[in-house]
C-alpha cells in the first residue's frame, strides 16, 4: 500500500500494528481492556457495545484480535462468533465474561480463548499470549 507523503512520519508504524476490537456492554470494561490491548501494542479500532456492531466493524476492519462479552444485548456474543469468524477467518477471539459456563460453547464456537472477568490478571496474560509479547 503507498504510503501518504502528508501522513505523519510514525503513520506506518500504526498501520503496522495488530488491529483489536473490544466489544462489550460495560463502558468501564471496554476503557480497560482498550488501554490493556493498546499496552500490548494493538491499535484498537472500535469499542461497541453490541454484537451487530461488532460484526459491522470486523467486515471493515478485519481485526486480528477481538474481545467479545457473551451477554449482550440482541445477539449474544456466542451466536456472533461463527459470524465474525465467517467475515475474517484470521481473527482471534477471546471471550471475556462473567459466565463461567459459556466456556464449552465459546471454544466450540471458535474462540481462541475465553477468560472469566474475575480474572483481570488472566487477561492480560492471554492478550500478551495472542500478541506474542
Amino acid at each position: 500500500m503507498p504510503q501518504d507523503r502528508d501522513a505523519p512520519a510514525d503513520s506506518a508504524a500504526v498501520e503496522d500494528r495488530p488491529r483489536a476490537l473490544v466489544c462489550d456492554d460495560d463502558p468501564m470494561v471496554r476503557r480497560v481492556v482498550s488501554g490493556l490491548l493498546t499496552g500490548l501494542g494493538y491499535l484498537v479500532v472500535a469499542e461497541v457495545d453490541l454484537a451487530t456492531d461488532a460484526l459491522r466493524v470486523v467486515e471493515l476492519t478485519k481485526p486480528h484480535l477481538v474481545v467479545l462479552d457473551v451477554a449482550l444485548m440482541g445477539l449474544s456474543g456466542i451466536e456472533a462468533i461463527p459470524s465474525i469468524l465467517s467475515a475474517s477467518p484470521g481473527t482471534r477471539i477471546v471471550v471475556f465474561s462473567a459466565f463461567d459456563t459459556v466456556r464449552g460453547d465459546a471454544l466450540a464456537a471458535g474462540a481462541a480463548a475465553v477468560v472469566d472477568k474475575s480474572d483481570p490478571e488472566g487477561l492480560e496474560e492471554t492478550l500478551r499470549q495472542l500478541a506474542g509479547t
